[in-house]
């Protein structure tokens, strides 16, 4: 009885154990059903998150093949999903070396160092299960790269193990272009900014000075120096507007490379601003320039008969950018023989609208080459240069205007004065004249009764003594109201022709005694070949006569006249030359004044009628200051002849 009971008893606890681990199994199997129902939400969940996501997600296994992919990756490479899933994830990035091109229209070249950036980045850089945010490329099937950014999240066990990765890939395509627009903007603005620098420092000290020169030199300075421009060599051209060519001008730089490296190693560039040099330079180009001075100035290129860059720069305003001139129909290549290159830039000097020529600008020696962005540059530049140059020629042509308004007032003043002098000599004239004609009469009379009481009077010697004093004094009064009558009535000239030689030697003759008195040298250099003149001789005797008898009185000691006559074109000059005291700086510009003397005796007025008769003959006298001693009086009388 106990045995059963106790049987029974077991079974009792045997069949509670069973029910609880039947209680126990559905918990688990519950428990199992949530976990599943649970893992397929989440499934779920995370294949929602992977497709409405707009970057690409790429879900790969521990060993980085791909898993999962969403269709934004799949657009993004080109590449259908049964192309991709299975595949490494490096099987995506550039496979090799090389240069390749981009969405963005760029030429990037991969070397290794970007493989090494990859193997840091998927090693080192793994931070809290997770490699941060990074710039890379994808390689898409037609093999173009896309430019990305990547943010990958390591997945782990529970033993923190890695079981694989989630890759959020976003093409960032549209940001590089803007990136690289804003690149080129940035760069383009600070070439501006370094541009309008260069050209403010310029024109400031440009506008500095009004001088053509200075400002040229400043313009080649501008365009060849470290701080400005920056090209190897410059060459200024001009218009002649008379020869219809361009002249060069001026240059600066160097005919060889030796030449160049030589001055280059003595300058120090960092050492002085462009503004600094300029000034220091007070515009002027350095003794190293003299060479390629000489070569420019060789340089003359004609505008008509031909079409060439320089004629196009000059009346089309082109700027041009030779590269290969040789092969440019447009370029001269005897020209180019000259300047040693074939690639310059050319732009032209325009103010206002109008050509003043063109600025040539190389890089001979570092052949470096010329970009548009330079050429632009050197416009700018000539621009700014052109308004100086144009500046400086205002600045002239106002300057001579000034000074022809103050020459044309001087004259005027003069032109006034001489009228007003004319005018009171002109009533002195009416009044001598009148004077002269009511006391000729009586003079005459008076000196004819005196010498002929001198030669039949045979009294004392001193009554004798007293009537030569009264001769001679009423022969000089008849000399001054000859005179007198002859300024104020001029006689017109009898023209006829004659030999001038003939005419000089008869003064002497009928001088030679007053010559022999008083010690004088006569010295004759007649040019034998003479033509004869169409003159007035006894006018042309009596001149001759006034210059002689001024040249004896100024040798009271003695001294040498010395007469030449030669032939000029279409002149007959004489000279009479006295080695007499000579003529001060005051009374040299008064010598053909009317009643101007420097004697105590004369009436002023004999080289006055000397003057007016040599103009009556259509020729000029002049007289200056011998070099050594003495004076020089020139006369110039057209050779002329009778009409038919």
């Amino acid at each position: 009885m106990k045995d059963k009971d106790k049987t029974k008893k077991q079974l009792i606890n045997e069949l509670e154990e069973m029910r609880q681990k039947v209680t126990e199994l559905k918990a688990i199997e519950t428990e199992h059903e949530f976990a599943e129902k649970e893992l397929r939400q989440t499934k779920e969940y995370l294949d929602n998150i992977i497709e409405s996501s707009l970057d690409s997600i790429v879900v790969t296994d521990s060993k980085g093949y791909i898993a999962r992919v969403n269709r934004f990756f799949l657009k993004l490479t080109g590449n259908r999903e049964d192309e991709v899933i299975g595949k490494h994830i490096a099987a995506f990035s550039p496979p090799k070396e090389g240069i390749y091109k981009t969405t963005t229209g760029e030429l990037v070249q991969i070397n290794q160092e970007f493989f090494n950036a990859i193997a840091i980045r998927s090693s080192s850089l793994i931070e809290n299960g997770k490699i941060p945010l990074w710039e890379t490329y994808l390689i898409r099937k037609d093999k173009k790269l896309v430019p990305v950014e990547e943010n990958i999240v390591y997945l782990f066990d529970s033993e923190h193990n890695i079981i694989g990765a989630v890759g959020s890939i976003r093409d960032i395509t549209k940001r590089k272009k803007v990136e690289k627009e804003f690149i080129k903007v940035r760069d383009s603005l600070k070439n501006k900014v370094i541009e309008m620098s260069i050209i403010n420092d310029i024109s400031e000290v440009l506008l500095s000075t009004r001088k053509l020169n200075e400002i040229l030199h400043m313009i080649l300075i501008g365009a060849t120096s470290y701080h400005g421009l920056g090209f190897n060599r410059a060459f200024l051209f001009l218009i002649n507007k008379e020869k219809h060519i361009l002249e060069g001008k001026i240059a600066t730089g160097s005919l060889s490379a030796e030449e160049a490296y030589k001055i280059w190693s003595q300058l120090k560039p960092a050492s002085h601003t462009l503004k600094e040099i300029l000034k220091s330079r007070h515009g002027e180009l350095s003794k190293e320039d003299a060479p390629i001075n000489e070569l420019v100035k060789q340089m003359q290129i004609p505008l008509k008969g031909t079409e060439t860059v320089f004629t196009h720069a000059v009346f089309k305003q082109k700027s041009y950018n030779i590269i290969n001139g040789k092969h440019n129909r447009f370029v001269d290549n005897a020209f180019l023989r000259i300047l040693g290159t074939d690639s310059f830039a050319l732009v032209p000097l325009v103010a206002r609208g109008k050509t003043l020529g063109v600025l040539l600008a190389d890089n001979f020696v570092n052949r470096k080459a010329i970009s548009d962005e330079d050429v632009k540059r050197l416009r700018a530049f000539a621009n700014h240069a052109s308004l100086a140059i144009e500046n400086s020629h205002l600045y002239k042509s106002v300057e001579e205007k000034v000074e022809e308004l103050s020459s044309a007032y001087n004259e005027l003043k003069k032109n006034r004065d001489k009228l007003l002098r004319y005018e009171r000599l002109s009533a002195v004239g009416e009044m001598a004249a009148k004077v002269a004609h009511d006391i000729r009469n009586p003079l005459t009379a008076v000196g004819g009764f005196a010498r002929r009481i001198l030669k039949t009077d045979q009294g004392r010697a001193l009554n004798k003594k007293y009537m030569k004093i009264i001769v001679k004094e009423i022969d000089r009064l008849e000399k001054i109201l000859g005179d007198l009558l002859c300024f104020t009535a001029p006689a017109v000239p009898d023209f006829n022709t004659a030999d001038l030689n003939s005419i000089i030697k008869s003064t002497f003759e009928i001088l030679d005694l007053e010559i022999e008195q008083n010690n004088i040298i006569l010295k004759e250099q007649l040019d034998p070949h003479l033509p004869q003149l169409l003159i007035d001789e006894n006018q042309i005797r009596r001149v001759l006569n006034n210059i002689i008898k001024n040249a004896i009185e100024a040798m009271p000691e003695g001294g040498t006249i010395t007469v030449s006559t030669a032939v000029e074109g279409q002149l007959v000059k004489t000279e009479v030359h006295d080695t007499g005291v000579g003529i001060s700086d005051n009374d040299i510009g008064k010598l053909f004044d009317p009643f101007f003397t420097s004697k105590s005796t004369g009436s002023g007025l004999g080289l006055t009628l000397s003057a007016q008769i040599i103009r009556n003959h259509g020729g000029t006298i002049e007289v200056r200051k011998a070099e050594h001693k003495g004076t020089i009086f020139t006369l110039k009388l057209p050779v002329k002849t009778l009409p038919g």
